[in-house]
This record gives structure tokens, C-alpha cells and sequence, in this order.
């Protein structure tokens, strides 16, 4: 009985140990990225941006007042049936290295047909130059199976 209890002790040690180097592996916090995933972050107010991926259609508005940021925007996806759906915004220095990422909130209720729309309101790293996007989701195809679709930084 003893064995069997330091045997299920150390398998979730180990999942507990996997998960959080997963976790840390999955972060892009201080990587490089190459410049075509890079959209400039100017100052000022009213300047608009657009990612198009196989994926979806992303198209936003944003301002930004020194190191605040307000964007709106919204998402047209290519896929029918989205069932899950999680975005990222990267903010990245003059290098092309990432200072700091955040989730996106995705409105509530929105995923039910193609369209969304995202509304942030955050404070932007000093040496902020630009901002990338990732995303994840899941749709479900004609025979109710689960579809994977992401893109990375």
C-alpha cells in the first residue's frame, strides 16, 4: 500500500513538474520576432491596423497616450462553428523582442456565429515599438469532431 501511494505521489509530481515547464516554454516573453509579425505601435490617437490570416480577419483601432493604449477592433473568422477562441497581444521593443504579453478579452457571448469583438484598455511597456498577435481556437467541423487553428508570434 505504501509503494502504491509514493508511486501516485511521484506520477503527479512529475505532471505537476511537466505542466509548469510546459507553461514556461509556451511563454514569449523575452524572444525575438521576425518583422513581418510586427505591427508598428504609434503614438497619437485614431490609427487603425489589420492582420489577415488564414485563419480570420482581424481588424482594429487603437490609441495610445504615452504608455497607455485603448484598442477596439473586431474579428472576422474564416472558420464556421468557433467554439473556443483565445487571443494575445505581444508588445515588443525596437529589436523585435518581446517585453510583455496579454490576453485579449473576446466579448462574451460572441463566438456563436463567425464575427467577434475585442475591446483592451492597458498600459504599454517603456521602449514599446510595436505589438504582435496570437491567437488559439477550436472550431467543430460537419461531423461534430474538433478542429485545432492557432498562430503563434
Amino acid at each position: 500500500m505504501l509503494k502504491k501511494n509514493r508511486i501516485h505521489i511521484g506520477i503527479s509530481l512529475l505532471c505537476v513538474l511537466f505542466a509548469a515547464a510546459f507553461q514556461g516554454a509556451c511563454s514569449v516573453t523575452g524572444k525575438t520576432l521576425k518583422p513581418d509579425r510586427l505591427f508598428e505601435l504609434k503614438q497619437g490617437e485614431s490609427h487603425q491596423g489589420k492582420l489577415e490570416t488564414k485563419d480570420l480577419t482581424f481588424t482594429y483601432q487603437y490609441n495610445r497616450k504615452g504608455d497607455s493604449m485603448s484598442l477596439t477592433g473586431d474579428i472576422e473568422f474564416i472558420h464556421r462553428r468557433v467554439r473556443q477562441f483565445k487571443m494575445e497581444i505581444h508588445f515588443v521593443d525596437a529589436q523585435g523582442m518581446v517585453l510583455n504579453s496579454v490576453p485579449v478579452p473576446i466579448s462574451k457571448g460572441s463566438l456563436k456565429g463567425t464575427n467577434s469583438s475585442v475591446q483592451i484598455d492597458q498600459q504599454v511597456p517603456p521602449d514599446t515599438r510595436s505589438i504582435a498577435f496570437s491567437y488559439s481556437g477550436e472550431i467543430r467541423n460537419i461531423d461534430d469532431r474538433s478542429i485545432s487553428f492557432w498562430r503563434v508570434p
